[in-house]
């Protein structure tokens, strides 16, 4: 399955694959585990946060359009849960 192009959305999540070492992984692991957080949450808060301060212009629409996506699929997949804690 290829990328969805620009303004495009895959409508879910995707598992990616990354390479890091297996005792970063492991560390980093029990750092979120302190914080109360998973490792997928503090991600996604990092790629935010770079987005937010080194996209350009299509990057923060692309962005944009992904987190109100979000949105909209945790809504539907249960109506009346809490909104995610976004740190």
């Amino acid at each position: 399955m290829s990328e969805p192009q620009d303004g495009q959305s895959a409508g879910t999540t995707t598992p990616r694959q990354v390479r890091i070492a297996k005792g970063h992984w492991e560390a980093y692991k029990r750092v979120c585990d302190a914080r109360g957080i998973k490792r997928a949450e503090d991600l996604n808060a990092y790629i935010r946060q770079t987005i937010a301060e080194h996209g350009d212009e299509q990057a923060q629409r692309l962005a944009a359009a992904a987190d109100d996506e979000l949105v909209e699929r945790r809504a539907r997949m249960s109506p009346g849960r809490p909104p995610k804690h976004e740190s």
